[in-house]
């Protein structure tokens, strides 16, 4: 009995004392620095982003193409630039090492862009004319700023004001109560009355 109570207590104890060393190499946090250059030379290449892609945070290289950031081992990171594609990057599992120095190369990219035409305008007068005769829509929450993947009720300033006529003509049990008794809800009602 008192064997397997020893034989338990110790396996009990490297079990808890193994499990935090193997979750520690993924979590160990790695000073990363590098350079950053052009595939088919050795330019270095400034003003890159490179992003952390677990937390978001980033850094930009300097304008010799360094840069230094610090990681988790686990973490991936996104090398971003116009005129380059972009490149996403892993540490290797065999970095044991706080301090790490890589050398990232880039591939330039072309963007093709659709024709646009250009016109030259006659006068000043000719473009004041055009300018105040085009139609505007009534509703003026198309013209705030649209941010894709946003819906514009997440916004106060995108949203429609509302109308006090509605308010105070189909209250809830509380606004009902705000509008028989206090001072502002009464006067809010005798203005309704009026202007109808």
């Amino acid at each position: 009995m008192f064997k397997q109570t020893i034989k338990f207590v110790l396996s009990l104890w490297l079990i808890t004392t193994a499990l935090p060393s193997v979750a520690q190499v993924d979590t160990m946090q790695v000073k990363l620095a590098g350079l950053i250059c052009i595939d088919d030379s050795t330019t270095n290449t400034p003003f890159i982003h490179i992003i952390n892609l677990r937390t978001g945070a980033g850094v930009i290289s300097d304008s010799l193409g360094f840069f230094k950031i610090k990681i988790q081992k686990s973490d991936s990171l996104l090398i971003r630039c116009i005129g380059f594609e972009d490149k996403v990057f892993n540490l290797k599992d065999n970095i044991v090492s706080t301090t790490t120095f890589i050398k990232i190369n880039l591939s330039k990219t072309t963007y093709s862009l659709k024709v646009i035409n250009v016109y030259a305008l006659n006068r000043l007068s000719q473009f004041r004319y055009d300018f105040l005769k085009i139609p505007l829509p009534d509703d003026e929450i198309k013209y705030q700023l649209h941010i894709p993947g946003v819906s514009q009720k997440k916004y106060k300033w995108m949203q429609p004001k509302p109308n006090p006529h509605s308010i105070a003509m189909n209250p809830g049990p509380f606004s009902a109560l705000y509008y028989l008794w206090s001072k502002k809800g009464k006067s809010i009602i005798k203005l309704i009355k009026l202007l109808e």
